[in-house]
């Protein structure tokens, strides 16, 4: 089983948006939401793990809670740095996990195809990007 952790506690300085980006729409849809649907999509994720900032993680919670077609997820807090948000993502991988990607929330528009090409080169080499 693959978990995929998706660090999303960013603020969205440089965009000057005012709120994080991952929160931001597309086509009245959250970039975030995008994303995990399109990871959803593939047969070997079978965990989403989503790492906001701590003042986060109810409302995208709540979010998420509406959303149809999306695998087993956890939202959990992330930390002052990126390093230290997926390590906080980590800690609420599921102990079945075989593989585990980190994929940056912000980017909805990843192919299926390139999911799939890079969970088969990390399970035979150990590590892919």
């Amino acid at each position: 089983m693959v978990s995929v952790i998706f660090p999303a506690a960013g603020q969205g300085k440089r965009m000057q948006a005012g709120l994080n980006k991952v929160l931001l729409e597309i086509a009245e849809q959250p970039v975030l939401v995008r994303t995990l649907k399109r990871f959803s999509q593939v047969p070997a994720v079978g965990q989403l793990v989503v790492v906001v900032g701590a003042a986060e993680v109810s409302f995208v919670k709540r979010i998420l809670q509406h959303i149809d077609g999306l695998k087993p997820w956890t939202v959990t807090a992330g930390g002052s740095e990126r390093q230290y948000s997926i390590a906080n993502g980590l800690k609420v991988v599921a102990p079945e996990a075989d593989l585990i990607l980190v994929h940056d929330a912000a980017r909805p528009l990843v192919r299926l195809e390139t999911i799939e090409r890079v969970i088969a080169a990390a399970g035979k080499y150990g590590a892919a990007i």
